[in-house]
């Protein structure tokens, strides 16, 4: 779950982006996407293929119809996050927070996932649970957070931002 979204290169002129740009989506939502070359297969295909956390957060699904477009975006002055799961509570490092989000650019109200299977073993370790835990039980840690705070439209996480995670779900 990177937050890409494959394009077909002439789509890309259309709306003026090139591999790497912030893209606009706007299905029954707004989110943002980082754009990138289409698989071969889909060149020539006015489609744009995107993974289910985006879907989710444009709230769409596959085969719907989105609109895209360049986006404008602004560095974040401070963001909150929380578990997108209600019921869970976790403890972490606001700097291992930080360097998770680091260069994503985001929306408010946006689902994010955090690294993989190394990262949440790192956390695991972090909360003082040692490595045989994270390994036993790699799926209770949350890798879904939920985005809010003091945003500008289209934010991207940059080196200076303020970070603090909320104890209970930002409900939507």
């Amino acid at each position: 779950y990177k937050g890409i979204a494959r394009i077909d290169s002439e789509t890309m002129k259309e709306i003026d982006v090139k591999r790497g740009d912030v893209i606009f989506i706007k299905g029954n939502r707004e989110t943002v996407a980082i754009a990138d070359r289409a698989y071969p297969a889909d060149v020539g295909e006015r489609m744009i293929r995107i993974d289910g956390i985006l879907r989710r957060n444009a709230k769409t699904g596959i085969g719907d119809i989105v609109n895209v477009s360049k986006a404008d975006v602004r560095e974040a002055k401070k963001i909150m996050i929380a578990p997108a799961q209600k019921g869970i509570m976790v403890q972490a490092d606001s700097e291992n927070l930080r360097r998770g989000l680091l260069g994503r650019t985001l929306v408010k109200g946006d689902i994010v996932v955090l690294g993989g299977v190394q990262r949440r073993r790192d956390l695991f370790s972090e909360m003082g649970l040692g490595e045989g835990f994270g390994d036993i039980f790699g799926g209770c840690i949350p890798n879904l957070w939920k985005i809010s705070g003091r945003f500008n439209g289209i934010s991207t996480i940059s080196r200076i931002f303020i970070i603090s995670s909320e104890r209970p779900p930002i409900s939507s």
